[in-house]
C-alpha cells in the first residue's frame, strides 16, 4: 500500500499570531500584509506499508523467524516557513518611541534584494544577509521605519524518513503479539530549524537550533 500527498499553496495575512506582532508602525497596518509565518509552500507526504515477500518456500523454524515481516513509513519534505527579519541596531528611525524593552513591536530593517537567491545553506550563513541593510538616519534622512516585509526569508526545509518494520506472531492461541523496530530520521539527516535573523552582530545569518537526530526504538505488544 501506497500513498502520496502533496499541498502547493499561500497564505497571506497582516496578523501572522495571536500574541507579540504589533505592526511596527500604527498608522500603517497594510504594511504587515505578508505571506504568514506558519506557511509552506510546499509539502510533500509518502506513506507506505510493504509485505516483505523474501524465503516464501522456507519451512519448519527458519520459517517461523522470518516470515510475517512488513516495513512501514511516513516520509515528509516540507519546505521552509516564511520568516521575520528584525532590526538589531536599536534605533528608532521613525521615531514611533519604540524601544528595545518593548515586547510585542519589532522594527525591520530595509531590504534591497532577495534573500533567499544565492544562499550559502551553511551553518554559519543560511541565507544572503547582504540583502538587508539598516534604515539610513541623520542629516537629511527620511523618517521611516524598515521597508522589509513582515516576512522576507524562506527559513530551513525539512526532510524526514520515519520507517518501522514489524511482524505480527501468535505465540499462545489465545494471544496476538506485535514486535515493532521503529526508527525516525532514519538517515539522521540534520535539519536546521531556527536561524538568527537579528542584523546586528556577526551571527546573523547562523543556523542556531537543529531538529531530532536518528532515535531508535523497539517495542513489543501482546494482545488478549
Amino acid at each position: 500500500m501506497f500513498t502520496l500527498a502533496y499541498t502547493f499553496q499561500k497564505t497571506l495575512t497582516d496578523s501572522g499570531t495571536d500574541r507579540n506582532n504589533a505592526p511596527q508602525d500604527g498608522y500603517n497596518i497594510h504594511q504587515e500584509y505578508a505571506v504568514a509565518p506558519f506557511n509552506r509552500k510546499q509539502v510533500l507526504v509518502l506513506t507506505y506499508v510493504y509485505k516483505i515477500p523474501f524465503l516464501l518456500e522456507s519451512r519448519g523454524f527458519v520459517a517461523d523467524v522470518v516470515h510475517g515481516w512488513e516495513l512501514s513509513g511516513i516520509t515528509s519534505f516540507d519546505e521552509g516557513l516564511s520568516t521575520q527579519v528584525t532590526s538589531g541596531s536599536g534605533l528608532d528611525p521613525a521615531g514611533l518611541g519604540v524601544d528595545g524593552s518593548s515586547s510585542k513591536v519589532v522594527l525591520r530593517p530595509d531590504l534591497i534584494s532577495n534573500p533567499n537567491i544565492g544562499a550559502p545553506h551553511t551553518f554559519a550563513k543560511w541565507f544572503n544577509t547582504a540583502a538587508y541593510a539598516e534604515v539610513p538616519t541623520g542629516p537629511g534622512a527620511p523618517v521611516r521605519v524598515g521597508n522589509a516585509p513582515a516576512t522576507s526569508l524562506i527559513g530551513p526545509g525539512f526532510q524526514q524518513w520515519d520507517a518501522s518494520l514489524f511482524r505480527n506472531f501468535v505465540p499462545l492461541k489465545q494471544i496476538k503479539g506485535q514486535f515493532r523496530l521503529e526508527t525516525f530520521n532514519v538517515f539522521n539527516h540534520t535539519n536546521p530549524q531556527t536561524l538568527n535573523t537579528v542584523t546586528d552582530g556577526a551571527a546573523f545569518g547562523s543556523v542556531t537550533a537543529v531538529r531530532e537526530p536518528r532515535r531508535i526504538q523497539l517495542g513489543l505488544k501482546l494482545m488478549f
